[in-house]
């Protein structure tokens, strides 16, 4: 009887003992090797502007840093791996971003400008193919394909989705890009000017590529 309550009490130890183990290792690991100073300096060095935010995040698996950054007419919101400094996450936007001073095209300019012009009528069948009239009869002057490839110089892989979307009558482009690697990007691109104005970017570390 003695020697069956030794074998329990020796298990339930070395239960407790894995347990505390476990414990102080997932507290380590959610300390991070660099300091809020460091992150703050390495974001500097990058991105021009002033730091409105940080803040720490923590969980079992990874620490980050999360930044936020405002200057020459732009936000980024980034998030930073704790231990090694790399952007895990990018997020820039345009910061006070107006309706551009190109008009859109409508319907009755593109007639008139079809019969002054009769030279211009294929390339307008070919821009049709890509440029869907909204239901303002307005048309985008940037076609789709013309957004993917200012999407493509900022970020290289495959488009997986391109549609033409509109919020407060600001016409823009949803560009959507996967990496080799598994990184992401989404953009947004003004279908009147083909300005960027925002890029979402998530990358792919080794770490994730392992888990």
């Amino acid at each position: 009887m003695k020697k069956k309550m030794g074998i329990t009490i020796g298990v339930l130890a070395a239960v407790l003992a894995l347990g505390i183990g476990m414990y102080q290792s997932d507290a380590s690991a959610a300390e991070p090797k660099l300091s809020m100073e460091q992150i703050e300096a390495m974001v500097k060095d990058q991105y021009p502007g002033t730091i409105t935010d940080v803040e720490l995040e923590k969980d079992l698996n990874k620490v980050v840093y999360e930044v936020e950054i405002e200057g020459e007419g732009k936000k980024y919101d980034l998030t930073l791996d704790g231990n090694t400094g790399e952007v895990l996450k990018l997020e820039e936007t345009k910061l006070n971003v107006q309706s551009p001073t190109k008009s859109p095209v409508t319907v009755k300019e593109k007639e008139q400008d079809s019969q002054e012009n009769p030279a211009n009528d294929k390339q307008d069948e070919d821009d049709q193919s890509e440029q869907k009239e909204t239901e303002n009869g307005v048309t985008p002057r940037i076609t789709t394909q013309e957004a993917i490839e200012i999407a493509l110089k900022q970020f290289a892989g495959k488009v997986t989705s391109a549609k033409l979307d509109e919020d407060d009558n600001q016409y823009f482009y949803e560009i959507e890009i996967e990496a080799a690697d598994g990184s992401e990007a989404e953009f947004e691109i003004d279908a009147l000017t083909g300005e960027t104005i925002v890029i979402d970017m998530d990358y792919e570390t080794d770490s994730q590529q392992e888990n």
